[in-house]
């Protein structure tokens, strides 16, 4: 990743932050661990938000 890209992603966090939405972000380890673990990861941050199912 460069330098350029990274505060991309910085800036876009922060101005989806400011809208009141959470950026869930998935890496390699999530991916390769599996479906059920990343639906895992969804729930909780969905749960975080509010979600009640």
């Amino acid at each position: 990743m460069t330098p350029a890209q990274r505060q991309a992603d910085v800036i876009r966090a922060e101005r989806t932050m400011s809208a009141g939405w959470r950026q869930l972000v998935l890496n390699n380890v999530d991916v390769t661990t599996g479906e059920a673990w990343v639906l895992v990861r969804v729930r909780q941050a969905l749960r975080a938000q509010g979600w009640s199912g």
